[in-house]
């Protein structure tokens, strides 16, 4: 079991990954996934993963503080801000965000440069196709200090893990949780306090931002890879592809994630709030992974440090945007010298 994008890029360049697009050409398995699910386990002219399932982050509402509010779910960055400004004005902290976790800052973050500068962009910038250094992510870091200085999270925010964040959010104190459809699974936990009482919604629309409604911080990440030294590639391939449709069609009805697969799944069966995202991802034109699996060596915990420093008011968002252009250049350099390095 892996990951795509940047995370199994060395894998790949070891020659460790076997090669699958002959297998599911052969077997026809193309057919059987939805479109757009092997980009992130395509390196070169190559598919080497097979996708378990799609995520894609959301808005997380809790209906009853909304109706208690007279809120509508917001649509717009404006909307946004004023349902921040009334949850706080009554004593209530309007998001959930753990600060002491880089990558937690990040789901918001990489949502907002979703809708400043749209999928395309970023899947291009990641890689470094083009630079990270733009306006569009200095003004998703403008954002991101936006929702901080209008005391959108608590204000202990640095101190508190995800895990502590989200527990709040699931004890039914905070109203907005951003967060992947990974979570549709403990909204609907009996032991919480919020089962039954969850809307989502997407990232609210940016003024003058690439990105709309239908471009989601997901796509498929997790996968199965085959190791390129089985003695049985056949049946090691024909035994991925069983286990791997299985598991995405059962975890969907788990709650656990959108499935990778076409299926005819009953929605009766699933989790409704994980069937409330698949048909907002049903008209989806883009997904940017999360930067922290889309990057890779050393710009990873660059981000999450960079996050912090952000959020913590240490640095700037121009900073931001100018430290983690640098951070990748540097990652993608040393990984470049240390693929040139294998080959010799």
């Amino acid at each position: 079991m892996s990951y795509g994008g940047g995370y199994s890029q060395s894998i790949v360049d070891a020659g460790a990954a076997l090669p699958l697009s002959s297998y599911l050409e052969a077997d026809k398995t193309y057919d059987r996934m939805q479109s757009g699910v092997l980009e992130y386990f395509t390196y070169g002219d190559e598919i080497y993963g097979l996708p378990i399932k799609k995520w894609a982050g959301v808005l997380y509402c809790n209906r009853e503080l909304f109706e208690q509010a007279n809120l509508s779910y917001p649509t717009t960055w404006d909307e946004l801000l004023n349902c921040v400004k009334v949850f706080h004005d009554s004593g209530i902290t309007p998001m959930a965000m753990g600060g002491k976790d880089g990558w937690h800052i990040g789901m918001y973050q990489n949502a907002l440069a979703v809708r400043t500068g749209g999928a395309d962009y970023c899947n291009k910038a990641l890689v470094g196709g083009v630079s990270l250094n733009t306006d569009a992510i200095v003004k998703s870091a403008q954002l991101m200090m936006e929702l901080v200085d209008a005391g959108a999270f608590s204000e202990g925010v640095m101190a508190l893990s995800a895990d502590e964040a989200q527990m709040e959010f699931f004890m039914g104190k905070v109203p907005m949780y951003y967060s992947g459809s990974w979570t549709a699974a403990d909204c609907e936990n009996p032991e919480n306090l919020v089962q039954g009482k969850i809307d989502v919604v997407p990232m609210p629309a940016v003024d003058g931002g690439v990105g709309d409604a239908t471009q989601f911080s997901g796509g498929a990440i997790d996968c199965y890879m085959v190791n390129s030294k089985t003695e049985h590639p056949d049946e090691a391939v024909a035994f991925a592809i069983a286990l791997t449709e299985y598991q995405s069609n059962e975890g969907y009805k788990l709650g656990d994630g959108v499935t990778a697969w076409k299926s005819e799944i009953d929605d009766s069966e699933v989790n409704p709030v994980l069937v409330e995202i698949n048909k907002l991802t049903d008209s989806a034109t883009g997904y940017v992974l999360a930067w922290d699996t889309f990057l890779q060596g050393t710009a990873i915990d660059a981000h999450y440090n960079l996050l912090q420093e952000l959020v913590g008011g240490t640095i700037t968002p121009e900073e931001f945007a100018q430290k983690m252009q640098e951070a990748n250049e540097k990652a993608l350099s040393e990984a470049a010298n240390t693929e040139e390095t294998t080959e010799e």
